[in-house]
């Protein structure tokens, strides 16, 4: 008889074949499928990945273990589903979510999902979490692909599903940068936290001209682009930035700091914090640079890097 394999029981997402289809070329099947019988035929409640890679590879007849339906309700054939797929290669944010879905749609309540299923499974819940990750069913297909690859946080992926579907189409300009998930993470805090200050939209806020243009650029690198962005997002978000920069400019240069070396600000000035960086060649005599660093670092204007609460 044929399989029915709807979507009721499924908790697979971006998840590759091609492991299973090289296993099965070589060894078979090994690991039967999981139904229940119904009145339209052998409902499939488990194993979805391993039918699909047996009709990719055109096997003509499955190994299926069948329960009668009488002795298999439907939330348990899915409990049953959801500890085997956790047993065996545990569940990604997206199939969290899946799974919560199903037990909801299947009458479970927010409480049965946490301690019957995600808490015996040794997976974060309670009813936050749960709520949490029913809204990521809310995002679009792309952003469920980023978030996995990604790895991104249940906090992080709540906040860009409370987003309106227009502010993550906006925002889905950055995905051609690949960005990590920490600069993922810092682009959407920033403009979530822009947006509210300046009561707009995050689309309304990525129509600004300088974002634009970053976003927009031909021929640069996707690396540079990602800093020039971030950079952009912070001088929108902390306004005093060019004006802090300029005075970081000024007293360097009273300072005379050697060529060789550098004073960068870290988090855009919100610390009184620098990294120093320092050219070298074969040529450079460090011993001389160190020395010239010293004696700046007596100076009052050194002092003043750190007081950035100072208008001059």
């Amino acid at each position: 008889a044929n399989i029915i394999a709807g979507q009721k029981f499924l908790m697979s997402f971006a998840r590759p074949l091609q492991p299973l289809l090289c296993s099965i070329r070589q060894i078979g099947q090994t690991t039967p499928l999981l139904a229940r019988e119904t009145r339209r035929g052998p409902e499939l409640f488990s194993g979805f990945r391993r039918l699909a890679a047996l009709k990719e590879l055109g096997k003509k007849s499955v190994l299926v273990l069948t329960w009668k339906g009488s002795r298999l309700s439907e939330k348990q054939a899915l409990r049953m589903a959801f500890f085997e797929n956790v047993a065996v290669r545990g569940l990604n944010l997206v199939e969290q979510a899946m799974a919560v879905t199903a037990f909801q749609n299947l009458g479970l309540s927010k409480k049965s999902i946490t301690r019957s299923c995600f808490l015996p499974a040794a997976l974060p819940a309670s009813a936050a979490v749960i709520d949490s990750l029913a809204g990521l069913m809310l995002l679009e297909h792309d952003w469920k692909i980023f978030l996995v690859e990604k790895n991104i946080s249940l906090r992080h992926a709540s906040e860009l599903a409370r987003l309106k579907p227009e502010e993550r189409s906006a925002l889905k300009t950055v995905l051609p940068l690949r960005p990590t998930a920490s600069q993922f993470r810092e682009i959407l805090e920033t403009t979530t936290e822009i947006a509210r200050r300046e009561q707009m939209s995050v689309a309304e806020l990525l129509q600004n001209s300088e974002l634009r243009a970053i976003l927009s650029a031909q021929g640069r690198p996707a690396p540079q682009k990602l800093e020039s962005l971030l950079q952009a997002l912070h001088k929108i978000r902390h306004p005093h930035y060019v004006r802090l920069m300029a005075r970081h400019t000024r007293l360097c240069q009273h300072l005379s700091i050697p060529a060789e070396l550098e004073i960068v600000p870290t988090d855009f000035f919100e610390k009184p914090q620098y990294q120093l960086k320092m050219a070298l060649t074969p040529r450079t005599e460090a011993r001389k640079i160190f020395q010239k660093l010293l004696t700046a670092a007596s100076s009052p204007a050194w002092k003043k890097l750190f007081e950035l609460d100072e208008q001059n």
